[in-house]
């Protein structure tokens, strides 16, 4: 929901709702409910379009976006200029998420973007596609003998 008197502001929170869970994606944490990013503990000021793109990336990691989706995860109409406006807005995000955060916003070529996993996430996908009989915890590597 948008603010009153600005509709590109996020509206007023509300005093009895309760806050979101935080969304964390390697490096990246987000915490929706108060519009902020941390990459490796630090704050990173971005723009509630670019906000609004991470939050929908990072709550599905390893998915690749088109633009028109994200356009429509935004609401926006999914036109040709809409999708080179996305482009645009993951461009300027990936600078202001620097070195850690931007590689992590990797781009598929013809494709769109994604949000890359971070290792213990692609570890719990490797281990709940395992066959059931195989041991669910890697043994240590004996080393040479």
């Amino acid at each position: 929901m948008a603010h009153p008197l600005d509709p590109d502001r996020p509206a007023p929170p509300d005093a009895n709702a309760q806050e979101e869970p935080a969304i964390d994606a390697g490096s990246i944490r987000i915490l929706p409910s108060r519009y902020e990013v941390f990459i490796d503990a630090q704050r990173v000021e971005l723009t509630l379009t670019q906000f609004r793109i991470l939050s929908i990336m990072a709550r599905r990691p390893g998915w690749v976006f088109t633009p028109e989706q994200i356009a429509r995860g935004l609401e926006r109409e999914g036109s040709e200029g809409e999708a080179s406006a996305m482009r645009n807005h993951i461009y300027m995000m990936r600078r202001k998420l620097g070195r850690a955060g931007g590689k992590q916003l990797e781009t598929v070529r013809g494709v769109g973007n994604r949000v890359t996993p971070s290792a213990t996430d692609s570890d719990a996908t490797q281990t709940r596609s395992s066959h059931p009989n195989t041991p669910t915890t890697k043994s240590p590597d004996p080393g040479p003998e």
